[in-house]
């Protein structure tokens, strides 16, 4: 007779770490992340972080041995006036011996009904393309970023006298650095609401360079936290033009000392309406780009529709206030394969209301509301597929509701 096989799905216990971290060392290592400093992230770094729960990793467990694993990392995000509760789904990972008989597939649907049971609002993750539509998932933002030449950085010759010296980065910094952060980011759906343990945490798994700029009162005026491959900078944070440019020549001294070349370039993964962004083209020749991944790249999936929209009742409200819609009155009916909410508008106010034979109906996927909620569709955009029946008269409504937005999350906070 064959020997019986044994295969769980589950929540990880604390004896597993050892497995957990040669699984994900094994997988995601690379010349630039290295097994051994992957594996000591995952073994010494992850416990380490605020909030910490073995159980959070999900796990299959074939006869003892753990051979496939999924990280959750609940989060607060911002979403203008409101906030929501986000799962970060990372360090998605199979043993290659056991790929192809259907695990992730069982995995990812565990770790679903285990973020909602957790009463998280949507999930998070940065996913290859063309698997997690299946999940439900849908584009959330693109990757947006700053890209320069080294020799260029020679024509900052706009660049105001600044007397900001450039330091390496101490705990020390930790709250000025969140105090600017908070007057950059907030305004982005999808950016992480940091606490100064969570920072602290974050930026002691970076072994780059991480600089500040601080002028001659001692005051910082920006920071910059490069990746792994050099000039990669995942995130910067300027709060005057002087900082920018300081920052530009720290970056293009980088690349000419790895590459020793005046044609390799830097990239900054900040949006364009970032400070640094809008400094940065005004000082030299940049390029701001935005690469997307159509069923891949940074995506999203709700998991609880009303709850979710009840608690972004606050931005939409302020949003309608904004609009043309300011003293509409009546109902619109969102319908979804996740269920259905109707919102009831008087006059710049919004609440969750009952369906009314009078409402404006917006039959839609919920993978179009996740696109509408991050402007990654248009109204429009979602109107015009087939499967979507939205009246004429909601588009405006939609419009008003869901406006143009630069989404995204900061470097530091990817996962």
């Amino acid at each position: 007779m064959a020997e019986s096989v044994t295969t769980v799905i589950r929540g990880a216990h604390p004896d597993e770490r050892e497995q957990i971290a040669r699984l994900y060392a094994g997988v995601f290592s690379t010349p630039d992340m290295p097994y051994d400093m992957l594996y000591a992230l995952n073994r010494e770094g992850y416990v380490q972080e605020p909030g910490f729960r073995h159980e959070h990793t999900r796990v299959v467990v074939r006869d003892g041995q753990v051979i496939a694993q999924v990280k959750v990392n609940p989060f607060a995000i911002h979403y203008g006036a409101a906030t929501l509760t986000a799962a970060g789904l990372g360090d998605v990972c199979t043993h290659p011996d056991h790929r192809g008989q259907g695990h992730a597939t069982d995995l990812m649907r565990d770790t679903l009904a285990y973020v909602a049971d957790i009463g998280c609002d949507l999930a998070l993750l940065n996913g290859v393309t063309d698997y997690y539509h299946r999940f439900d998932f849908a584009n959330a933002w693109p990757y947006r970023h700053v890209d320069v030449y080294a020799a260029d950085t020679d024509r900052l010759t706009r660049a105001p006298a600044s007397a900001l010296a450039l330091r390496a980065m101490t705990d020390d910094d930790i709250p000025a650095m969140l105090a600017l952060y908070n007057r950059t980011w907030p305004a982005h759906p999808g950016a992480r609401i940091r606490d100064a343990a969570y920072l602290a945490w974050k930026l002691s798994g970076f072994n780059t360079k991480k600089v500040v700029a601080v002028d001659d009162a001692g005051q910082l005026r920006g920071y910059m936290v490069d990746w792994w491959t050099p000039g990669a900078v995942c995130e910067v944070v300027a709060a005057s033009a002087d900082a920018t440019a300081a920052f530009l020549r720290a970056s293009a001294a980088t690349v000419r000392a790895a590459y020793g070349d005046d044609d390799a370039a830097f990239r900054w993964f900040v949006p364009p309406d970032a400070p640094a962004a809008r400094h940065a083209r005004r000082l030299c020749p940049v390029e701001i780009m935005e690469r997307s991944r159509p069923g891949g790249g940074w995506m999203a999936r709700l998991i609880d529709l009303p709850r979710t929209v009840e608690k972004l009742l606050p931005e939409l409200e302020a949003r309608v206030q904004r609009s043309p819609y300011a003293d509409w009155a009546g109902y619109l009916r969102l319908e979804t394969d996740l269920g259905h909410v109707t919102l009831a508008l008087s006059h710049g106010r919004i609440m969750t209301g009952r369906h009314t034979r009078q409402s404006l109906v917006a039959q839609m996927r919920q993978t179009d509301l996740v696109e509408l909620m991050f402007a990654y569709s248009t109204p429009a955009e979602v109107a015009a597929q087939a499967h979507a029946h939205i009246d004429r008269e909601a588009l405006g409504l939609l419009r008003a509701l869901f406006p143009p937005v630069v989404s995204g999350m900061a470097g530091i906070d990817w996962f």
